[in-house]
């Protein structure tokens, strides 16, 4: 096989992957795609991010899907179960397959997952799975941010009883917005890998 190297010049594949220092055989094998996670407290726009990125690069996304989770959850905020928001109630293996199922095919794939950066003993859930995490933060802003995470997951559903949003945020304030500090913010803080903060 014969390839253009960086100069114009016509070279044979073999020659240009030994001088390259890569593997003999690589230059026709297909890539995996490139894999961008995103991660933030629930209510920061990761769903939105997703399909507008994925859009703009003809790629696919990975949302997080409600078949994840190992139990539902009470249907009022007042009686909801602060496990909830851990990662010990996610069926990890429906997340991974889903992710892997993505990257099986060609072109980007956007990754977006409350708890994406979540532990798993020494290891990570879905982060290994990822090139780069944008984390939508605001830059650390975290009461501004969990104020406006907070009000745009109460306004999902505008046919809330009052006592159901009063009960909602409560909630968000107490158990999910520290769940993602917990789960999502420090690990991103300790990621070695390629990261950005929006």
């Amino acid at each position: 096989a014969v390839v253009v190297d960086t100069t114009g010049e016509k070279v044979e594949a073999e020659a240009y992957e030994l001088a390259c220092g890569l593997d003999a055989g690589s230059l026709g094998k297909p890539r995996r795609p490139f894999v961008i996670g995103l991660a933030g407290p629930s209510g920061s726009g990761k769903s939105t991010l997703a399909d507008r990125l994925a859009a703009a690069l003809d790629g696919r996304v990975v949302h997080e899907e409600r078949s994840w989770f190992k139990a539902s959850a009470a249907p009022s905020y007042a009686f909801r179960d602060p496990i909830s928001e851990a990662p010990c109630h996610v069926d990890w293996s429906l997340a991974k397959a889903a992710v892997r199922d993505a990257i099986a095919a060609p072109g980007v794939v956007v990754v977006e997952n409350y708890l994406l950066l979540a532990p798993e003993g020494g290891g990570r859930h879905l982060e290994p799975e990822v090139d780069v995490v944008l984390l939508l933060d605001g830059h650390g802003a975290s009461s501004g941010l969990r104020e406006k995470c907070r009000e745009r997951r109460v306004a999902r559903n505008p046919e809330r009883s009052e006592a159901e949003k009063a009960a909602l945020r409560t909630y968000y304030d107490e158990h999910v917005f520290p769940a993602y500090q917990k789960y999502t913010r420090g690990p991103f803080d300790a990621r070695t890998g390629p990261k950005v903060e929006l």
